[in-house]
């Protein structure tokens, strides 16, 4: 049998003036009689770490857990900590009533591709309104072998939607692998604003669909049905970045077709603003999540490059009012379920073209696709939209098309 092993740290939140959520969060008891047996742990001690200075908690083939939490229904609250982790994965589990699973199943399995060197995890969370007790935190080590730290759960939740936005956090934090990108780093050389930026560079090599990696942020807390704007600044050394939003897959955008997804190309050193604003889905079940994917291949001049690299910065979601904020370029009237429009493009540019209904309630509003005047072309470029698939009953739709 294979042993996991994990390791935990501080927690501690204000019930009252003197009580902490979680006992023994900093792990500086000489026991371990606060934290219970999540079946029968192969190893539970407490050790000290020496890169992190402290008492740790080590729990092989099994795991830990604390049960009646004290936590109010209705209110919200923070949970974090640090983690490292060798092999296999370390899950944390906010259960009401059950160790097993998750009251909101939303489950952060911790592993060696995000936490092979220490990082930290936040997760914010609301306790359901029937609340009425036995909250409980559980920390399994599963089939490998883990180490965590500074455990703590706060009341109150941070208002950015997007965690760690800024780039400013010392580790990668919320900011997951998608794929395996060779390099995934904060840097301090020339970001866009603060102290340092998102670095992120395929694996070089002649199979570029392989080698396709990048970052994303999952369990994103945005509302159902609601406007938004993502934004952030970019800057692509090469191949380009297809940044995307997911509906439990980091595969696919939720709102584009398949395959269908914004193109960033290479900015020549220079940082570039990219914003698209979107409604959310009437339900979202289970995991909303903003993906950052590089591509060594450039769809637009349908050229590969070796590796792709890029830097990100300044990342946010807000709530958008889309009546107050969109400006149409174009309206053009569709009379059937598609719309064939035309625009003047320039030499060298690349454009995106975006589109919304009349915005009456139940409207849609993304990205459709870029398009590029390529070396040597100018003059016009045309576009056919399929409103059918995006919804029936109206007529008008607005196109604003941009230079990127």
């Amino acid at each position: 049998m294979k042993k996991a092993i994990a390791v935990f740290g501080f927690i501690m939140m204000s019930w009252c003036a003197s009580a902490q959520i979680v006992q023994d969060g900093d792990m500086e008891a000489a026991d371990t009689n606060a934290w219970l047996d999540w079946s029968v742990p192969f190893v539970k001690a407490k050790e000290f770490d020496a890169e992190r200075g402290s008492t740790v908690l080590h729990v092989a083939t099994g795991g830990v857990q604390q049960l009646n939490l004290p936590v109010t229904a209705g209110a919200e609250y923070t949970l974090r900590l640090s983690a490292k982790v060798k092999t296999g994965t370390l899950r944390v589990v906010l259960g009401i009533g059950d160790s097993n699973s998750d009251f909101e199943n939303r489950y952060y399995d911790l592993s060696a591709a995000n936490y092979g060197t220490w990082n930290a995890m936040e997760r914010r969370f609301t306790v359901p309104a029937g609340f009425t007790h036995d909250f409980r935190l559980a920390l399994v080590a599963s089939a490998g072998e883990a180490w965590a730290d500074d455990v703590e759960i706060t009341a109150g939740q941070d208002a950015r939607i997007v965690l760690d936005g800024d780039m400013e956090n010392a580790q990668l934090g919320q900011w997951w692998r998608w794929g395996t990108p060779e390099l995934k780093e904060k840097s301090a050389a020339d970001p866009h604003a603060g102290a340092q930026s998102l670095h992120f560079r395929t694996f070089s090599g002649t199979n570029w669909i392989a080698n396709r990696s990048g970052l994303q942020q999952r369990f994103v807390p945005v509302a159902t049905g609601r406007w938004y704007r993502l934004s952030f600044w970019y800057r692509v050394a090469s191949g380009t970045l297809c940044p995307r939003l997911g509906h439990n897959d980091s595969n696919n955008d939720y709102q584009l077709g398949l395959g269908e997804f914004p193109v960033l190309a290479a900015t020549g050193g220079e940082w570039r603003f990219y914003e698209r604003a979107f409604r959310t889905p009437d339900a979202i079940t289970g995991d909303f999540r903003i993906v950052l994917p590089l591509n060594p291949y450039n769809y637009l001049t349908r050229t590969t490059n070796d590796f792709a690299e890029a830097e990100v910065d300044d990342l946010a979601i807000e709530p958008y009012d889309a009546k107050r904020d969109l400006i149409p370029d174009l309206d053009i009237a569709v009379t059937g379920a598609e719309g064939l429009f035309q625009w003047p493009v320039t030499n060298g540019l690349v454009y995106s073209l975006e589109y919304t209904t009349n915005l009456t309630p139940g409207s849609v509003w993304r990205a459709v696709r870029n398009y590029g005047g390529l070396p040597g072309f100018d003059g016009q470029c045309s576009a056919t939209v399929d409103v059918s698939k995006v919804l029936t009953g109206y007529s008008n739709f607005f196109f604003r098309v941009r230079a990127q």
